[in-house]
């Protein structure tokens, strides 16, 4: 597995920022994290993934009408942004049988997860590399992308330098040159043409890899056409 900050001393040398075999800075570093991390949000939902849609949980601090039901369902479904208003400690179930690259998103609106935890658990899954991930810091806010090769719910927000990229290595190469296409500007560097082509090559598979399978809504007109065998007979 790959460290950011292997990605980020890679992505200095791409924009050839610093020789072979150098380091970047304490400043460099700092300055690679905050942009690789931007990269790496910016890239789900658009690039891969879905978006997210907002699931409220729990009732504090909520003045709800009578259409609103707080309560998760019996497992949650994939690529929703959990907003959080607990008055007990929860348990919540993901979903069993989640899409590779389907994402997952908890904001803890009533910051008091300290005094009521939230509990992760991973269905059959790995959760941050765990059975289950407890949330009990106040006003977190935490975000996961699922790996199907890894079976795992990684942690893909407020990453350290020391820790593993959440991707495949085989989209190293799209991280650290979309990097250095960041940072080279910064230090009056171009990156070579050669090397935004890999960045399309390795981008355009890290979409097809992560596109969703998201269930839409048709016409009426269409569903009562295909009941009533039209379709077969070429009125679709």
């Amino acid at each position: 597995m790959t460290l950011l900050s292997a990605v980020i001393q890679q992505g200095f040398r791409e924009a050839n920022i610093i020789p072979i075999g150098a380091t970047p800075s304490t400043n460099e570093l700092a300055e690679g994290l905050k942009r690789l991390q931007s990269l790496i949000l910016s890239s789900l939902g658009m690039e891969g993934g879905e978006q997210l849609s907002t699931l409220p949980i729990g009732n504090n601090n909520v003045t709800q009408p009578t259409t609103f039901v707080p309560e998760p369902p019996a497992y949650l479904p994939s690529n929703v942004r959990l907003l959080c208003n607990l008055t007990v400690a929860k348990t919540l179930y993901l979903d069993p049988s989640p899409q590779d690259g389907a994402r997952l998103a908890v904001v803890d609106a009533s910051a008091n997860f300290a005094t009521y935890n939230l509990t992760l658990n991973g269905n059959g899954r790995k959760v941050d590399g765990a059975t289950t991930d407890v949330l009990s810091t106040n006003s977190q806010s935490i975000q996961y992308f699922y790996r199907e090769d890894l079976a795992d719910w990684k942690v893909i927000s407020a990453l350290a330098s020391s820790d593993e990229m959440p991707f495949p290595e085989e989209y190293d190469d799209m991280f650290v040159i979309m990097l250095a296409l960041r940072l080279g500007p910064r230090n009056n560097q171009k990156i070579p043409q050669e090397s935004v082509v890999m960045m399309e090559r390795s981008r355009d598979q890290f979409r097809a890899r992560y596109a969703q399978i998201v269930a839409t809504p048709a016409d009426p007109a269409v569903l009562s056409r295909r009941g009533s065998g039209n379709i077969l007979n070429g009125w679709a």
